[in-house]
C-alpha cells in the first residue's frame, strides 16, 4: 500500500475511533479497540513526516466530523453537545499524532 493510502486508511480508522470515544465513551469499547488496533498496525510501519501527520490530521477530523454528523441526524448526539465532542475527537487524534506518528524510527 502507498504512504498516501496507508495515511487515509489510518485518518479513516483514527477518525472513526474519535468520533465513537467522544460520542459513545466506554460504550463502544469494542468497536474503538478493532479501529485503533488496525491503526497501530499500519502506524508502526513507517516513520511519518510533518506534512504527512498533518494531513492524516486533518483528514482524521473530516472523517470524525462526517461520523458525528450522522449522529446528530440520527439522534444519537444534540447540536449542543457537538462542540464539546468535536473538541474530544479532536484531542483524541491529536494524542495519536504525538504518541504514534510522531516517535522516533
Amino acid at each position: 500500500m502507498s504512504r498516501k493510502s496507508e495515511i487515509r486508511e489510518m485518518a479513516n480508522l483514527v477518525g472513526n475511533s474519535a468520533a465513537h470515544v467522544a460520542v459513545y465513551g466506554e460504550g463502544a469499547r469494542t468497536e474503538i479497540e478493532v479501529y485503533m488496533s488496525d491503526a497501530f498496525e499500519i502506524a508502526e510501519k513507517r516513520t511519518w513526516n510533518c506534512r504527512e501527520m498533518e494531513n492524516f490530521r486533518e483528514m482524521a477530523l473530516r472523517r470524525a466530523s462526517s461520523v458525528m454528523k450522522e449522529r446528530i441526524r440520527r439522534g444519537d448526539l444534540s447540536e449542543k453537545e457537538s462542540d464539546n465532542v468535536s473538541k474530544a475527537a479532536a484531542e483524541y487524534i491529536d494524542k495519536f499524532v504525538k504518541e504514534e506518528l510522531a516517535r522516533e524510527a
